[in-house]
């Protein structure tokens, strides 16, 4: 019986309104975006309900409208959507199972880029946690990792075009994650630091973008 809604930090809240169809439910966003939402939905009931889980854009009063996935999310059928961001034109999302995907593309659904944010197999854990868009070109993700007898870690991918700018943050022996989340603000980065709380965080200079 949950509901999203929409909060002005100003006493003001609306619940958003015809997001979901028979059978689904909004299980990562919305994200915002003037008069878009971006969100994903998970389906289930028929085989066909079930293939309508995915990430959806709704604009003004129009239906909502189901973007593409990686290719390779595609084709190892990894439908569910844990993580949704909206700027502008721009949509950014994760696609999770066993291996997880960060990926972008316009609200129209062009211009998709991807990576492989996760992958859990064997003795190894991971989970995207963050996603945050800080521009038209770039996004970012935050990954955690856990591996059999080796420090938790943390991991930081700015992605811009082609080039990946990858920060890792490893944990004390049998400490936490150094960060859970991250978000972007005109260029600050900022990270949620289990114990902490929110704090501003610096890449440093030699963590430099790589270009294929």
């Amino acid at each position: 019986a949950c509901k999203p809604i929409s909060d002005n930090l100003a006493g003001r809240r609306a619940t958003f309104s015809r997001l979901t169809r028979p059978g689904c439910a909004v299980n990562a966003g919305p994200s915002q975006w003037r008069n878009r939402v971006a969100y994903g939905l998970f389906c289930t009931g028929s085989t066909t309900n079930r293939r309508r889980t995915g990430l959806y854009v709704k604009s003004d009063n129009r239906a909502p409208v189901r973007l593409g996935r990686p290719r390779d999310a595609v084709r190892f059928g990894i439908r569910t959507i844990e993580s949704v961001d909206l700027r502008g034109t721009r949509v950014a999302a994760v696609a999770a199972d066993i291996y997880e995907y960060s990926f972008t593309q316009t609200t129209s659904g062009r211009s998709l880029r991807s990576f492989l944010a996760a992958s859990s197999e064997g003795d190894s854990d991971a989970r995207a946690r963050g996603l945050v868009i800080e521009s038209h070109a770039a996004w970012w993700t935050l990954t955690n990792s856990s591996h059999a007898s080796d420090p938790n870690e943390t991991t930081i991918q700015r992605r811009i075009g082609p080039c990946a700018q990858i920060e890792r943050l490893i944990s004390a022996p049998e400490a936490e994650f150094v960060a859970t989340d991250l978000a972007v603000d005109h260029g600050t980065l900022y990270l949620l630091v289990p114990g902490a709380g929110i704090i501003t965080h610096t890449v440093p200079p030699e963590v430099r973008a790589a270009c294929p």
